[in-house]
Order: structure tokens, then sequence, then C-alpha cells
């Protein structure tokens, strides 16, 4: 019976491994412009997992830069219906809806958005641009249905003068007295800036630009909360006192105004770095200075880890990274390190499923450290119990990330699948490992 058990946690693990390796593909073709390649890979994704909201959103994205329209507002309708909460995907189908005519659709999808998110910039100005579009159409009308209605006529006059003034509207003003098709190719040939004001939710440009936005609104709140939990500060002692220094530092201008200029961004598997040129200006103080941002995806999107001048941040990852040649003997390490600590994982998962209480316990160090006020060998004595008494038990291992840090320890992170025959449940889980007489073992776990 763990024979079997076995066979089919290993055919899971290679099902998880091929959807990563489908999602990396995908986003690489996304930036490339081969969007019908990403669709291709990103539907393999969302064969192996349908619920899956990054792959679905990155889905819409790509039919939508692609031109196909309709196919993209069907997949951001869905994906609003999985997530209600994803202020970006109801933003992108007010985008879409406007594209395709429907202004009172986009209207209501755009102020959705803004009501999860009120601080969305891109939803907030796409919103002003269809209330500009639908009060042109208002105005037309009234002097359509009335031929001496001369006030009609003027303000109509007085808005399309505005618009001209202004550049236009960034969305565009669909032409609603056509079919559908022409209103949405009118739309979409004001320039790009249609596909400007599609929100790519899954970015490093994206989190960046949030960045630098917190900061100009002095959003305490939001500023820190784009750095990640185990953010690095390059001078302060503590991350803690980090933040209390950039909260005074942030809050206490009566103003601040921050912008970001020839940005170029490097991806490496779960890191991407930013480097930019940052113009920074106060009430009290101005400059402008080179900066660099090492970013980490996360489940909640993409945080900073390591900020500073661009000759003193670089990628800390231990794999899945971009190749710097075949000869580079520190990105074989990397990569081998990080295809070692998979393996030590998969192995202790394997252990738990099999129920082999000794092969699970080895997995951990003799200098593991249980939560708590436990010893060592009280908490295996409990595990001991929690592994062999269940008939029988499935853990699987999803979406294992691994960064390794100066000091040589390396955290993974994952999602993991328990089950047994009386208790189920799915968790975000964390470990720190160790290297140990010849493979990874792991010293914490929370």
């Amino acid at each position: 019976m763990r024979t079997r058990r076995f066979a089919l946690a290993a055919l899971t693990a290679a099902g998880v491994s091929i959807a990563h390796a489908d999602m990396q593909a995908a986003r690489q073709a996304l930036s490339e412009g081969d969007y019908a390649q990403a669709v291709e890979q990103l539907e393999a994704v969302l064969a192996e997992r349908p619920d899956d909201s990054k792959a679905r959103f990155l889905k819409g994205l790509a039919l939508a830069r692609s031109g196909d329209t309709q196919a993209a507002i069907s997949v951001f309708e869905r994906l609003t219906g999985q997530r209600p909460d994803m202020a970006e995907a109801w933003n992108n189908l007010g985008v879409l809806r406007a594209r395709r005519g429907s202004l009172t659709g986009a209207r209501d999808a755009l102020q959705r958005a803004i009501r999860i998110d009120p601080k969305h910039g891109p939803a907030q100005e796409n919103l002003g641009d269809i209330y500009v579009a639908l009060a042109r159409e208002a105005y037309g009308r009234a002097g359509d249905l009335e031929e001496d209605n001369a006030i009609a006529r003027a303000k109509r006059e007085q808005l399309a003068a505005f618009i001209d003034n202004a550049g236009g509207s960034g969305i565009g003003a669909a032409d609603t007295s056509g079919d559908a098709d022409a209103g949405a190719n009118t739309s979409a040939a004001d320039g790009d800036s249609a596909d400007r004001a599609l929100v790519d939710a899954d970015t490093p440009a994206a989190a960046v630009q949030r960045w630098a936005d917190a900061w100009s609104a002095q959003d305490v709140a939001a500023y820190l909360g784009v750095y990640a939990e185990d953010f690095v500060p390059a001078e302060a002692d503590s991350r803690a006192a980090w933040a209390a220094e950039r909260r005074e530092r942030v809050s206490s201008p009566a103003r601040i105004e921050v912008s970001l200029g020839d940005t170029r961004i490097e991806r490496r598997g779960d890191q991407a770095l930013a480097r930019f040129e940052q113009r920074y200006r106060s009430d009290t103080y101005q400059d402008v200075e080179a900066k660099a941002l090492l970013l980490t995806e996360t489940d909640d999107g993409w945080r900073i880890l390591r900020e500073g001048a661009p000759d003193t941040v670089d990628f800390t990852a231990a794999g899945d990274t971009a190749p710097t040649g075949d000869g580079d003997p520190a990105r074989a390490s990397a990569d081998a390190v990080a295809a070692d600590v998979r393996a030590a994982l998969e192995n202790w998962a394997e252990a738990w499923s099999d129920q082999d209480v000794q092969g699970y316990l080895d997995a951990y160090s003799d200098n593991f450290e249980p939560a708590g006020d436990r010893s060592r060998a009280a908490w295996a004595e409990t595990r001991r119990e929690r592994v062999q008494s269940p008939d029988w038990i499935r853990v699987e291992l999803d979406d294992i990330r691994v960064t390794r840090g100066a000091d040589g320890a390396v955290k993974a992170r994952f999602e993991q699948h328990y089950e047994s025959e009386g208790y189920s449940d799915r968790e975000r889980k964390q470990v720190t490992l160790e290297r140990e007489n010849g493979g990874w073992r792991i010293i914490r776990e929370s």
C-alpha cells in the first residue's frame, strides 16, 4: 500500500514541477511578445491547477496584448469571480470592456477596483477617462435629440476641445454609434495608451512603481508593505530599527515627490534586480541618485529584499536563475544547491507519506530548534507518535522556492498539502536548512 502511495506522490510532484516550468516559460514568452506561446503554457498550468489565479491573470494579459479582447474579457470575468478581491483584475476587465464599447460595464468594473483599493492609481485614471467618454456620449445624444439644443452642442464642443488639449482619453472613447468591433478598433488605435492602462499585477516593475507611489503619497503602511519580511537593511541594526527610521522620514516632510527614470529590470527565477535613477524632492531637500532594489516573489506579490547603490546590491537566489555562461562555477554551484535542497525536502515528504519515522526524523538536524520551549527529544517523541499513528498519510509539496543567505544557510518556502484518514490541511511553510553530514537538514521550521 505504501509503495503505491509513494508512486502517486511522485507523479504529483512531477506534475507540480511541470506546472512550475510552464509558468516560467509563460513569463518568458510574455516578456518576449510571444503571446500564443504564453497562452499555451498557461493553459497547461491551469489544466493542472485550475484555481491558480496568477496563471489565469497572466493568460488574460497575454490574450489582451495579442488583440483577442473578447477572450481576455472572458478570462478576467472568470478571474474576478474566483478572486473578487483582486483590484488589478477588475481594472483590466474595465479597460477591456471599454475597448469593446461597453462604457457602463467598464465603469462598473473600475468602480469595483477602486472600492477594493482606493489608492489604485491606474483604475482611478481609467475611471476618469470613462466618465469623460460617457459625458461626451450623453451630450452627443442630447444634441441629436434636440437639434436646437445649443447648450448641449456647446458643452459637447467644449468637452471635445478639452479632450484634444489633454491629449485624448487614456482608454479611448468607444464609438458606440457603430458596432462593438468598430468601437474596439477606435479605442485600441489611440496609440499604446490602452495597453499601458492594463495592469500586470505580477511584475517586479509594478512593485517598484507601487513603492515609489506610496513614498510620494507618504502612505507609510503601503511603503513598508512593499518590503519583504526578511528584508536586510544596509545600515540599521535591525529591521525594526530601520522601519522606525523610515516611518519618521516618510511621514515628516510636508510633501514628497519621488520619480524614477531609466529603469532596467533583470529577472532570475524568483528574484528580480531593478536599477534606476531615483529623483527625490521634498519641501526641505532634493537629490538624484542611482539606486538598486533586489525583489523576491512571494505569495503576496513581489517584495523588496535588498536596497542600495547599484554596486552593492546583487542576486542572492540559489536556483532557477538565468544562465550567465556555460563556465560560470558560481551559477552552477547555486543551481546545484537549489536542486539538492529540493531533493532533501521531497525525501522528507516521502518519508512522512510512507510513515517512515526514522527517515522523517533524519531530515532534521541534531541542532534543530523546535518551536516553543520544548527540547528536541520531547519534540521527536511527539512527532514519532503523529507520524506513525494514522492508518495512512499523504504529504505533497508545491511551489518550492529556495534562497541562500550570506551565512550559508538556505531558506525554502513552499505549499504543504497534508492528508490522513481523519484530517487534511493546506498551509504555507518555511524551513531553514544547513549543510550537515553531506546533505541538507532542517534546523528551523515555521
